[in-house]
């Protein structure tokens, strides 16, 4: 499906994207990305134009001659910057969501593909399927404005998929991570913040919160691999999560990067006056694995990886 097409992938750049271009190239996909804040890091396998796609003009360019459209990008950053800046994240995204649906839907696009995430649900102890986010069997609401913003550009897929021939391919991929990630200490997420912090030092290493939340890690390259089969194979406007199906606690992840950096001994503090979000999020995978799909990188290889490629990347 995927050889010598060409695809739009919105967010090119950033962590879910650019594991999606690296994907595609190796199946020799024509691919386009917008370049914005950041340099174009592909050089000329990859077709790459200037402009912000808040713009309804630069999304048109973008989508213009593409079969398939693919959107990984985002305003975000991570529970620090959420709370202090929530219009920035809110607002734009709305503003871009909308803007990269329209511009597929003028320019033809067949088939495209929205990367949510498990911020459409807040925590809960029951396992979370696909159709408690919305529709007739809506169980539970967004863990924050964040959610409230993927949970929105879902309900906009539907509407397309209503009204127009687009086929429209969604996935709610885990708590991403891994190489390209965002490990700046302002904007960071937590996997991106203890890579940081458990690399540079200094000891103990402090943890914002009891360290007890637990989450659902999934590398970005299982998630980039997920999107594309779910494009190929499940285009019905279906969210369908893409996530190990295990969840592991802060602590865990903590003990586990500091035995890889040999440093197993390691005291680890919790700032119990830092942010702490929702406490679990138990994520059902029957759906994926019955469309043929499953994450193949253990938390430990995947956090071994991350960890060499933020000391060869680091500024």
């Amino acid at each position: 499906m995927f050889s010598d097409t060409r695809i739009f992938v919105a967010g090119g750049t950033g962590l879910i994207g650019r594991h999606v271009v690296e994907e595609l190239l190796q199946r020799g996909a024509r691919i386009r990305v917008a370049i914005h804040r950041r340099p174009n890091p592909f050089g000329d396998r990859v077709e790459a134009i200037l402009g912000d796609l808040r713009d309804a003009e630069t999304c048109r360019r973008a989508m213009r001659g593409c079969r398939l459209a693919i959107h990984a990008a985002g305003v975000t950053g991570g529970l620090k910057s959420l709370t202090l800046n929530p219009f920035a994240t809110f607002t734009d995204n709305v503003l871009l969501n909308t803007t990269l649906i329209e511009a597929a839907r003028l320019e033809g696009v067949e088939r495209y593909a929205l990367v949510s995430n498990t911020s459409v649900y807040a925590d809960s102890a029951e396992l979370l399927r696909e159709e408690d986010a919305w529709g007739t069997q809506q169980g539970c609401w967004e863990e924050n404005h964040t959610g409230a913003v993927k949970r929105l550009a879902e309900l906009q897929c539907r509407l397309y998929a209503v009204h127009t021939p687009m086929e429209l391919a969604i996935v709610r991929g885990g708590n991403g991570y891994g190489p390209y990630d965002n490990f700046a200490p302002d904007t960071s997420h937590v996997m991106g913040a203890l890579v940081r912090k458990a690399v540079e030092g200094p000891r103990p290493l402090i943890l914002w919160g009891s360290g007890e939340t637990r989450r659902d890690f999934t590398h970005a390259r299982d998630i980039a691999r997920g999107v594309l089969h779910m494009l190929e194979h499940h285009a019905v406007c279906d969210p369908v999560h893409v996530a190990t199906g295990k969840t592991t606690s802060i602590n865990e992840v903590a003990r586990l990067l500091l035995a890889i950096l040999g440093d197993p001994e390691a005291e680890i503090v919790h700032d119990l006056s830092g942010p702490e979000g929702p406490k679990v999020k138990r994520i059902d995978v029957q759906k994926m694995r019955r469309l043929g799909f499953d994450a193949r990188i253990s938390l430990e290889e995947g956090l071994r990886e991350t960890i060499d490629w933020y000391r060869g990347n680091r500024t």
